[in-house]
C-alpha cells in the first residue's frame, strides 16, 4: 500500500484517489492513495477503483465519493465492466491474451487452419499374462470382466512403459487364450518432424524394449500385479502414424470435431470448414466463417446499404427498399385513418339532419296544445307575411314558423294541439 499527500495551509479541499487490484487464486493487492490540501472549504472527494479477477474473469469498478464538514460521505459509482475470456484465456488490462490457436475479443474464436506440430504413432507389442485365467467371457469387450481387465491392464502397463519418452497409454487389440494373450498398441506422441529421423525412432523402440523384456511382473500388490512370459513378448518396430486422430492432438479440446488433417503446402494441418481448401467449404457469400463451440459459423457484414442475412449470409436485404416501404406503407395507413374520418364526420352530420328534419315534421302534423303553469309565448314575427300581408310573401308555415326554445322548461309535461293561424 502506498500513500502520498501534498498539503499546504489553511483549509482543506482534499483529493483522493485510490486503486486497488485484487486477484483471487494467487493473491495480488496493490494501493495507491494521492490526497491534496489547499486554501478553502473543505471538499473531500475520492476516486477509487478495483480490479478483481478470478480465473479468467475480470471486474473493473470505480466509484466516486464526496463528503463535506456537515455532511457524511456518499459513494456514487461511475462504470463498471466485466471481462470474461473464452477457452482458458487470461484477462489482461481489461483485454485477453488467448492462448495458442485461439483469437478475438474473448478468445472465442479458433484458427481456422492449424498445423500439425505432434503426431501420435502406434508400435504393437504381444504379451502373455502369466497370473490371469482365460474365460469365455474374455471373447466380448462388452461384458464386464473384459470391462475390469481392460482398465487393469491399462493401469498395470503405465508402470511398464511410464518412462518411455512421449508415452500415452495402450490400446487393446485382442484377447486370446494360453493364460491371456494380449494384443495391444503402445501409443507413442512425438514431433511431426521427428517421425522421419530414424534414430530418434530407434532410441523410442529400445527403451520400449528394454522396459517390457525386463518386467517379470508389474506389481508388488498380489491383487493388482500382472506377470509376463518375457520370452513370449514380441515388439513391432513398425512405427504407424494415427492420422485420424491427428487432429485430437492439436486442436483444442471440444473442437477437434469441426476438423480434419490435410496436407496444406506440403505441410500436415488440421483444417475446419471454414477454410477455402476444405471439400466442404462453407461459403459465407457477403459474410465470414468462423470456428466457435458450436463449430463453424457464418457471421454476416452489415453495410450502409443492405443487410445480410441467413445461415450463409445469402439473404440481402436493400435498406433503401425497406425504408421506402414503411415510409410507403406509413402514407397508406394515414390516407386511410384520414378517409375514414371523414367518412365517419359526413355521416354523423348525415344522422344529425335527418334526426332535425324528423323533429320539424312532427312539429307540424302532430297537434299540440299548451298547458303551462307558468305561461308559455311563442312569438314568431315571420307570421305577418301569411296571407300576403306585409312581406308580400305567400310561404308555407314550415318554413316560417321558429318557435323559440331558450326559456323553455324541459321538465314540464306539455300537450299541444295542432297550430291555428289567426289574423292579428
Amino acid at each position: 500500500s502506498h500513500t502520498t499527500e501534498t498539503s499546504t495551509h489553511s483549509s482543506t479541499p482534499r483529493v483522493s484517489l485510490t486503486t486497488e487490484t485484487i486477484r483471487q487464486s494467487s493473491t495480488l493487492r496493490t494501493s495507491h492513495s494521492t490526497e491534496m490540501k489547499s486554501h478553502g472549504s473543505t471538499l473531500p472527494i475520492t476516486s477509487g477503483r478495483e480490479t478483481t479477477a478470478s480465473n479468467s474473469t475480470v471486474a473493473f469498478t470505480e466509484t466516486y465519493k464526496t463528503s463535506s464538514p456537515t455532511s457524511s460521505s456518499t459513494s456514487v459509482p461511475i462504470t463498471q465492466m466485466t471481462i470474461v475470456c473464452q477457452n482458458g484465456g487470461v484477462p489482461s488490462g481489461g483485454a485477453c491474451i488467448c492462448p495458442p490457436n485461439f483469437y478475438g475479443t474473448y478468445c472465442q474464436f479458433v484458427k481456422n487452419l492449424i498445423v500439425i506440430e505432434n503426431i501420435n504413432v502406434t508400435i504393437r507389442v504381444t504379451v502373455e499374462v502369466l497370473n490371469e485365467p482365460f474365460t469365455d467371457s474374455l471373447k466380448n469387450p462388452l461384458s464386464s470382466t473384459y470391462q475390469l481387465f481392460s482398465i487393469k491392464f491399462q493401469e498395470q502397463m503405465q508402470l511398464v512403459y511410464g518412462t518411455t519418452p512421449g508415452y500415452r497409454g495402450v490400446q487393446i487389440i485382442s484377447l486370446s487364450p494360453g493364460s491371456i494373450i494380449v494384443t495391444h498398441n503402445v501409443i507413442i506422441q512425438m514431433p511431426l518432424s521427428n517421425y522421419s529421423n530414424n534414430n530418434y525412432k530407434k532410441d523410442i523402440y529400445n527403451t520400449l524394449s528394454q522396459s517390457i523384456h525386463h518386467t517379470n511382473c508389474t506389481s508388488d500388490s498380489p491383487g493388482q500385479q500382472l506377470c509376463f512370459n518375457q520370452t513370449f513378448t514380441q515388439i513391432d518396430d513398425a512405427f504407424v502414424p494415427v492420422l485420424a486422430e491427428a487432429c485430437f492432438v492439436a486442436v483444442p479440446a471440444g473442437y477437434s470435431q469441426y476438423y480434419i488433417a490435410m496436407n496444406a503446402s506440403n505441410v500436415l494441418s488440421c483444417i475446419s470448414d471454414c477454410s477455402n481448401i476444405s471439400q466442404n467449404h462453407y461459403d459465407c457469400h457477403r459474410g465470414e466463417c468462423l470456428v466457435v463451440s458450436q463449430g463453424p459459423t457464418c457471421f454476416c457484414e452489415f453495410s450502409d446499404l443492405y443487410w445480410y442475412t441467413g445461415d450463409r449470409c445469402q439473404v440481402v436485404i436493400n435498406k433503401r427498399g425497406v425504408y421506402g416501404g414503411v415510409a410507403v406503407g406509413l402514407a397508406v395507413l394515414l390516407i386511410i385513418i384520414i378517409a375514414l374520418a371523414i367518412f365517419v364526420y359526413k355521416y354523423k352530420n348525415k344522422i344529425h339532419s335527418h334526426q332535425v328534419a324528423d323533429l320539424n315534421e312532427r312539429w307540424y302534423e302532430e297537434g299540440w296544445e299548451s298547458i303551462v303553469p307558468q305561461g308559455f309565448t311563442v312569438r314568431n314575427p315571420e307570421t305577418m307575411a301569411w296571407g300576403g300581408s306585409e312581406s308580400g310573401g305567400s310561404a308555407s308555415s314550415k318554413e316560417y314558423f321558429r318557435p323559440s326554445l331558450d326559456k323553455v322548461d324541459t321538465s314540464a309535461q306539455l300537450k299541444l294541439g295542432r297550430a291555428h293561424v289567426t289574423n292579428l
